[in-house]
């Protein structure tokens, strides 16, 4: 997704440097997104190949810990000296009202058409990233931040970036708080900001963390 979204920006770029044609580039979601649904499968079997290579015992199911050295899958425990917690993540959705209205960052990749207009909430590397791609392919794009973009980042780094963000067309709606999203009859939303204003879109993008999987882990 990243890469696609760099080729169109530097394609457009490429016009003033004497290329012509990039003008009449043309994108077919659909198609793409099968494409790479099935590059990640076969990437998928790839590494169970070296799983099975490597004689590894693989589980699949959702463990827990019974006691220091021993985890239980279903019916069945496992124990051993030293236990590695790699629990992956969630997308944080939020809790607000209409927050069951929005996509997360996984609905992200689920999407089989691009929509005209998205709202992306949140200004960590995820929905900074994720507006800029949709930015570049085709999307008109606000960004609701509550403070500043990657407010951990270094401050002359988030100048920069905000002023090429809006010299490509984003929105970006800074010191912006979401209050809530509203279902329209014509099936948009509506995504409403303390203090009154409100902005419509055809698809609104949460992006307010990933809190880790350890909850079923009975740590």
């Amino acid at each position: 997704m990243f890469n696609l979204a760099n080729f169109l920006e530097e394609a457009n770029v490429m016009k003033g440097y004497g290329v012509g044609g990039t003008e009449g580039l043309t994108l077919d979601f659909a198609h793409f997104k099968a494409q790479r649904d099935a590059y990640v499968k076969r990437l998928n079997v790839a590494y169970m190949g070296i799983v099975d290579k490597f004689a590894i015992h693989y589980v699949k199911g959702t463990a827990s810990f019974v006691s220091d050295k021993v985890v239980q899958v279903a019916d069945q425990t496992y124990t051993a000296e030293h236990v590695l917690i790699a629990s992956g993540s969630q997308p944080e959705t939020g809790g607000f009202p209409g927050s069951e209205l929005c996509m997360d960052s996984d609905g992200f990749f689920e999407m089989q058409t691009l929509p005209k207009r998205a709202v992306v909430i949140g200004g960590g590397y995820i929905g900074v990233e994720l507006a800029q791609i949709l930015h570049a392919l085709g999307v008109k794009v606000t960004l609701i931040v509550r403070s500043l973009i990657l407010k951990f980042v270094d401050r002359d780094i988030i100048n920069v970036l905000q002023d090429n963000m809006r010299q490509l067309g984003s929105d970006l709606k800074l010191n912006s708080v979401h209050e809530s999203v509203v279902k329209n009859e014509d099936d948009s939303l509506t995504v409403n900001l303390k203090g009154g204003a409100s902005i419509e879109c055809d698809v609104c993008l949460v992006a307010l963390g990933r809190p880790p999987n350890v909850a079923p882990l009975a740590l």
